[in-house]
């Protein structure tokens, strides 16, 4: 599985790169930790086995954290654009059934929190 070869990979790899990101370098170490420090929050927020966790971030490492912890307790992980508007927002939402949600703040002028709270409101 993808958190297997993660797992497997920090363990034989401690210290190697695994993702470069501008001027972070991130090893595999730290990318486990952060995952699995990640997907404990998510088991004491109630994501379970089967739950859906959307994942509403531009290409950053945190999106690979996000994805990877969901996978870690045995959700689906939902990709979710973050140039949709409140109506498409909506539908994705409502249409994949997203049990839980992990977004950053804005992004080229979105700011996503407002944007849900449109949505809360709809």
């Amino acid at each position: 599985t993808l958190c297997g070869a993660l797992d497997e990979t920090a363990r034989r790899f401690p210290d190697k790169e695994a993702i470069v990101f501008r001027d972070r370098r991130i090893s595999f170490r730290r990318l486990h930790e952060n995952v699995r420090r990640l997907a404990k929050s998510f088991l004491k927020a109630g994501v379970k086995k089967g739950d859906k966790v959307g994942i509403m971030m531009t290409n950053h490492p945190e999106w690979v954290y996000a994805r990877d912890a969901a996978i870690k307790v045995g959700a689906w992980w939902v990709p979710i654009n973050t140039r949709y508007k409140t109506s498409e927002l909506q539908q994705i939402l409502t249409l994949a059934q997203v049990n839980a949600l992990v977004l950053m703040e804005s992004s080229m002028g979105i700011h996503f929190v407002d944007l849900l709270m449109l949505y809360a409101r709809t």
